[in-house]
C-alpha cells in the first residue's frame, strides 16, 4: 500500500484502460466502439464491461457473427454498413483485418465532431496515420501502446523490488526484536531463580 502496488502485471488491457483515463474527461462516461470481433478486441471489451463501461457498441465485417458477440457481452451492435457513424463515438478502438484504411484524412477534414481516441491495435494498420495530426483526435497504435506498457511494467518491477527490500529489513529489524526480548526474558529468569 506505502507503494501503490495494484494487483498484477500490467497488460494491454490494463494499458488501454489507464491511456482512456489519461485522455478522456470521464472515460466511464465515454461512447466506446470496438470495430473488428478479434480476440483482442473481446478481451478489452470484457475488461472493460467488468470496469463497469456501460456505453459500448461492437462494429463487425459480419453482421451475424458481430450480432451474436453483441448480445454475448451485453453490447449495442453497429452494423457494417453504417460504419461511418464511427464519429458519435468518444473512443473507437479498432481490432480487425483490412487491406486498406478504414479511416483515412481525406474522408474527415471536412467534418466537425467532438474530440476522439482512436487506438488502432491493428497491424497492418486500419487507421490513415495523417489522422493524428488533426488536433480533434489523439491517435495511438499497438507500438505506441506497447511502449506504455513496458515503461509501466519496468516501473512495476521497480517497485517490486522495492517492496521486497522494505520486506527483508522488516524481517531483519523484527528478528532482532525478538532476540532481544528473548534474551530479557532469560536474563529475568536468571535474577529470579
Amino acid at each position: 500500500s506505502e507503494l501503490q502496488l495494484g494487483r498484477g502485471m500490467p497488460n494491454l488491457e490494463h494499458a488501454i484502460l489507464q491511456t482512456g483515463k489519461y485522455i478522456l474527461k470521464k472515460p466511464e462516461e465515454a461512447h466506446v466502439l470496438f470495430v473488428g470481433a478479434s480476440v483482442i478486441n473481446q478481451k478489452i471489451l470484457n475488461f472493460l464491461k467488468n470496469k463497469n463501461f456501460q456505453n459500448i457498441s461492437l462494429c463487425n465485417r459480419s453482421d451475424d457473427y458481430g450480432q451474436t458477440l453483441a448480445k454475448q457481452y451485453g453490447t449495442k451492435y453497429l452494423a457494417w454498413s453504417e460504419f461511418n457513424r464511427w464519429m458519435e463515438y468518444d473512443w473507437i478502438i479498432f481490432g480487425t483485418k483490412s487491406p486498406d484504411y478504414l479511416i483515412t484524412h481525406e474522408q474527415i477534414k471536412d467534418f466537425s465532431f467532438n474530440p476522439k481516441l482512436l487506438m488502432d491495435l491493428c497491424v497492418p494498420r486500419n487507421i490513415d496515420p495523417k489522422i493524428g495530426q488533426d488536433s480533434r483526435i489523439t491517435l495511438l497504435n499497438i507500438d505506441q501502446i506497447n511502449r506504455l506498457l513496458k515503461i509501466r511494467y519496468r516501473r512495476m518491477t521497480h517497485l517490486l523490488e522495492q517492496a521486497e527490500e522494505r520486506v527483508i529489513h522488516a524481517t531483519h529489524e523484527h528478528a532482532i526484536r525478538y532476540n532481544l526480548k528473548n534474551q530479557s526474558k532469560i536474563a529475568l529468569l536468571a535474577v529470579t531463580a
